[in-house]
């Protein structure tokens, strides 16, 4: 097997030398690094999507499940959880934004110097908020993704405890 890969990996190699691309393999086009902060935007997209479709859903429960007094505390439970994940959602999207925003900032005016010694205190403060911001989103993300685990949890517990009928 490793023969194989290693005859496959010499073979995408002399291939990309052959394209003067360099000795660099993409093994997946759509996974790029120029496609990081896209599927991340994505992916944060889903997530408030999901919790803003589990709220809407509870709030239909809350209206259709109105007198069955058993269900209303795991419904409203799930409603809290999923309308908290859509609005950390959209914290971790803002986040996200700003902190490409303060990078690509901090990229334009870092590159002017010649020495990384000669940047300015106030230009590295881009940086790092740049870097502040870009863990905050991915934080408020996982976050968001937990308000989501919840709501499924209770809806699930919902639907198991109290059937239909």
């Amino acid at each position: 097997m490793r023969k194989l890969r290693n005859v496959l990996l010499d073979a995408m190699l002399k291939s990309r030398a052959k394209q003067n691309l360099g000795p660099k393999i993409d093994f997946s086009p759509f996974l790029r690094e120029e496609y990081k902060y896209t599927l991340t935007l994505e992916a944060m997209k889903l997530l408030g999507a999901g919790n803003g479709a589990g709220s809407l859903g509870s709030l239909a429960a809350l209206y259709y499940f109105s007198n069955k007094a058993a269900l209303l505390g795991a419904i409203k439970i799930g409603a809290f959880a999923f309308s908290l994940g859509l609005l950390i959602a959209g914290v971790a999207v803002a986040a996200l934004l700003l902190g490409i925003t303060n990078g690509s900032d901090f990229l334009d005016k870092a590159n002017t110097f010649e020495k990384n010694t000669d940047i300015p205190e106030t230009v590295l403060n881009h940086g790092l908020a740049s870097v502040i911001m870009l863990f905050a989103s991915v934080t408020f993300a996982f976050v968001s993704f937990l308000c989501f685990c919840v709501g499924m949890c209770v809806a699930l517990y919902a639907i198991a405890r109290f059937p239909a009928g």
